[in-house]
This record gives structure tokens, sequence and C-alpha cells, in this order.
């Protein structure tokens, strides 16, 4: 019997499956995380790495989500949405992503990207730093 190799993963693969695995996590406000902060009394060790995560990207993002706010707060109060929107709902391995990068083609339609998705707060203005995870 032969082993099996190990192939090493390639960089982008690594940089896109920690830009999902963070993605995960999100970008959290402080106060959902105050929120919330009760439940973490008896938080298993393995995960604690996750919440220190949660709790310094809340703090990274705050000075980005302030910022935002004051920048483009007043233009996205005052945007008319003049088109319903389309909501994508499936199973995961339905087609939805598949759909998703069909409908990202025709110039009809908006989208958001997946860093948007991540820090809708935050994405104007932290849009740069956000793109470093891709």
């Amino acid at each position: 019997m032969t082993a099996m190799s190990n192939p090493t993963p390639k960089l982008s693969q690594i940089r896109r499956n920690l830009g999902y695995q963070i993605g995960m996590l999100g970008f959290p406000r402080l106060r959902n995380l105050l929120r919330v902060a009760h439940y973490t009394v008896g938080i298993h060790p393995k995960y604690l790495l996750r919440l220190l995560w949660m709790i310094t990207s809340s703090f990274v993002s705050w000075p980005l989500r302030l910022a935002e706010k004051l920048f483009y707060g007043r233009k996205i109060a005052q945007t008319q949405i003049k088109h319903s929107p389309i909501f994508m709902i499936g199973h995961w391995r339905s087609g939805t992503t598949y759909l998703h990068n069909l409908m990202t083609q025709a110039p009809r339609f908006g989208y958001f990207s997946m860093y948007q998705a991540i820090a809708p707060d935050c994405s104007l203005i932290g849009h740069q730093w956000l793109r470093q995870l891709q």
C-alpha cells in the first residue's frame, strides 16, 4: 500500500481560506460582543483564540466604522433604492454561488463582495485594508 502524499496548499489557497475563516468570525460591533459577554464565562479553551480575534477585530474596525459614518453616513441615508433587491437563499451545494457568479457578470445587477458582507459598517473606508485578506 502506498502512502498518499499531502500536497502543500498554495499561498493563494491559504489566504482564501484565511479570508473565509475571518469572514465566518466577522467584524462584530463591540456593543454586540458586550451583550453576549455572559455566554463566554464557560468558553472552551480551544475557542479562546476565536474570541480574542473577535474582540481585536471589533477594536480595529471601530475607527473605520466611525470614519465611514462621518464621511458617508448622510449620503448612504439619502440613497434611494430604485428596484427591489434579489435575495438568493439556498441549501449548500445547490448552485447559489454559481447563480451569484452569473449575476455578477450582468451589468444590470449590483452585488456585495465578500468583504462588504464581512464588514458592512466599514467596507467603504476599509476596502483597501480588507482586500489584503484576498
